[in-house]
């Protein structure tokens, strides 16, 4: 895993709605309903109230939590024509759910996406998460200083008191930020403060590591594998972290 030793600070996180679980939970069902449905105005304001509202979650997720988000993201990979990165969702959400299985009417048998489904297969490989927040990760709504190698995840970050720093969606362990300690919250306003360590993205997906969004476009292509960074790419990006 490549890891750029530059550091980043975060912008002010985005205006969060009152209960962002629940606005990013109904966003992320609704993104499986609108794509079966083929509305496209729907989904696309599903997937925007997502990238906005899952940030903000500051409550623990559970598994089937995390499970659902990963449906919706491997539904917006494939709409984006991000193959892999459908496969990598795929995978989580069929781990995290074995017996989930998709219905016709969102995945008829002759359905494109059906071979990003079909493809979707764990290899058990995972990666250990270095520099964890005081209050330990994460991962998929389970504790764990471990990330899944071939398929992304949903991670949260805690403090020292159980509280919720960071959440995100990860499409590899390379957009996992280095988050600072904010356990006094009398005198450290959430995300304001949050540092990340470079990875392989750009800037834009750095602060969306750090919680001001989902860093579609960066996360989507090349950078969702880590095997595909090359030192020359990893130059490109400092400098512009750098600017």
């Amino acid at each position: 895993m490549w890891l750029l030793m530059w550091t980043a600070m975060a912008q002010a996180a985005p205006d969060c709605p009152a209960d962002p679980y629940e606005v990013a939970m109904r966003h992320a069902a609704a993104i499986e309903k609108s794509f079966v449905d083929l509305d496209d105005a729907a989904f696309d304001l599903s997937a925007a109230g997502l990238d906005r509202a899952l940030p903000c979650v500051d409550v623990q997720l559970s598994r089937d939590d995390a499970a659902v988000l990963h449906r919706a993201m491997a539904i917006r990979a494939f709409v984006e024509a991000d193959d892999r990165g459908s496969q990598r969702a795929w995978t989580a959400a069929r781990v995290l759910q074995p017996s989930w299985e998709p219905s016709p009417a969102l995945m008829p048998a002759d359905h494109p996406m059906t071979a990003n489904w079909d493809a979707a297969s764990p290899d058990g490989l995972q990666v250990e998460l270095q520099r964890p927040p005081p209050g330990g990760w994460v991962v998929d709504g389970s504790r764990s200083e471990l990330a899944p190698r071939s398929q992304s995840f949903v991670l949260q970050g805690l403090g020292r008191q159980g509280q919720v720093l960071h959440t995100g969606y990860h499409w590899t362990v390379t957009t996992v930020p280095f988050i600072e300690d904010l356990d006094d919250p009398a005198t450290v306003s959430r995300r304001h403060r949050i540092r990340v360590v470079g990875t392989s993205v750009s800037t834009a997906a750095l602060l969306g590591a750090a919680g001001s969004g989902v860093a579609y476009g960066i996360a989507y292509g090349k950078w969702k594998d880590d095997s595909a960074i090359t030192p020359e790419d990893a130059e490109v990006l400092k400098n512009q972290v750098n600017r």
